[in-house]
């Protein structure tokens, strides 16, 4: 896999983007300016990289621009162009669902009267109606995209564990098998190790769908529990496919594996090889764990620590700021 979803839909976007302010801006376009201002744009809109002032990530990305124009025009060997192609940003904002409009068409009408006033372009039916048939066209081409993500067999459910935004998942099939098959004989075959390994393909790229449609509405503060099976440790090719689907650094931050203290203690190489890789984990706390410094050190690699209210550590490590209670 080339890309996971995350990537992929960013890609397009950039892409739509970058066709929009070519034909915006005409023969004004400047590749190099735009570049940057995209960039910076990117990292705000997509990755949440910048400013954080304000509670509204539209004011965080106007903030953010602003910023990197104030940058930008102190080395800036031709104000004038970055000057419009700053301005012209506003309008993507709307055709890359960070603003929302009553309608497209009064969008492209006041585009086009900065066209005229800012860029000196006459007005033109032709542009309007190329503008808005790309606009409209790859609206639905991302439509497409995140529809086809959705799998008839198999759904995630979500279930809130903290006051965060952190969410347990759970996946669950639709599949329907033959009466003489019963419930038992089902799920321990899902629950199989070959199958359950199998299972993060989908799982994982169900719940980075859902990372997807959280960031496109600007929503930065969720984060999920997923399963992770200690077999793909020692199947390089299987865990590169199964954690390419996550190693977008917006996946990254936002999807955390799971796995047992006992599984840790087993192979912490590896896992210390993906941390590094910048993936996060969260550690249940099981049998294999007992009180120690050693022990409590071992627990500042990761994101969460799992630990049931039951358990005899729980009343040690509760105060803990990353700690989630297993019900």
């Amino acid at each position: 896999m080339k890309h996971n979803l995350v990537d992929e839909y960013i890609i397009f976007s950039k892409s739509c983007l970058n066709k929009y302010a070519v034909t915006i801006m005409a023969k004004h376009f400047n590749q190099d300016i735009f570049d940057q201002l995209l960039k910076t744009y990117v990292d705000i809109r997509y990755y949440n990289i910048g400013l954080k002032e304000y509670e509204d990530f539209q004011n965080n990305i106007g903030l953010t621009m602003v910023n990197k124009f104030e940058e930008m025009k102190e080395e800036c060997e031709n104000f004038d162009i970055l000057k419009k192609t700053f301005s012209m940003f506003k309008f993507l904002l709307y055709f890359d669902a960070v603003k929302e409009c009553d309608s497209v068409q009064l969008v492209i009408n006041q585009l086009e009267d900065f066209r005229e006033k800012e860029l000196g372009i006459i007005k033109s039916k032709k542009f309007k109606d190329k503008i808005f048939e790309m606009v409209k066209e790859d609206l639905l081409k991302k439509k497409t995209f995140i529809d086809s993500t959705i799998c008839k067999n198999f759904s995630i459910e979500f279930y809130l564990v903290n006051n965060d935004g952190l969410y347990n998942t759970q996946l669950n099939h639709n599949l329907k098998f033959p009466k003489l098959y019963n419930d038992s004989a089902i799920n321990k075959v899902f629950t199989s190790k070959d199958i359950k390994e199998d299972s993060h393909l989908v799982e994982y790229n169900l719940v980075s769908s859902r990372v997807l449609l959280d960031v496109i509405k600007g929503e930065f503060k969720k984060k999920y529990l997923v399963n992770y099976s200690i077999g793909l440790n020692n199947k390089k090719v299987k865990q590169s496919e199964i954690l390419g689907i996550i190693s977008n650094d917006i996946c990254k931050e936002k999807v955390i594996l799971k796995i047992k203290f006992s599984e840790f203690i087993k192979d912490r190489e590896s896992y210390y090889t993906n941390m590094r890789l910048g993936y996060k984990y969260a550690v249940i706390i099981d049998e294999a764990f007992t009180m120690s410094d050693v022990n409590i050190e071992l627990l500042n690699v990761f994101r969460f620590i799992l630990v049931s209210s039951q358990s005899i550590y729980y009343p040690k490590i509760k105060d803990r700021k990353n700690v989630v209670v297993l019900r």
